[in-house]
């Protein structure tokens, strides 16, 4: 809903699940952004070296077995 003012936009009014999808998407947007900033820069990591990185620090998974 638009509140108008003297005939112009002035606010407008949103429900609570639209306002939390409007700032969900507003955050996956800047992560995207900031993905593409960061490839842009250079700043990579392997698929190898990052499960190398997480392993390091929080252990490794237990491999699954067949």
């Amino acid at each position: 809903m638009v509140i108008t003012q003297n005939g112009k936009a002035a606010a407008v009014m949103l429900t609570p699940e639209e306002l939390d999808r409007l700032t969900a998407q507003a955050r996956f947007i800047a992560a995207v952004q900031e993905g593409l900033s960061d490839l842009d820069a250079g700043r990579l990591v392997s698929d190898d070296d990052l499960e190398r990185r997480l392993d390091a620090r929080f252990g490794s998974l237990p491999k699954a077995s067949k």
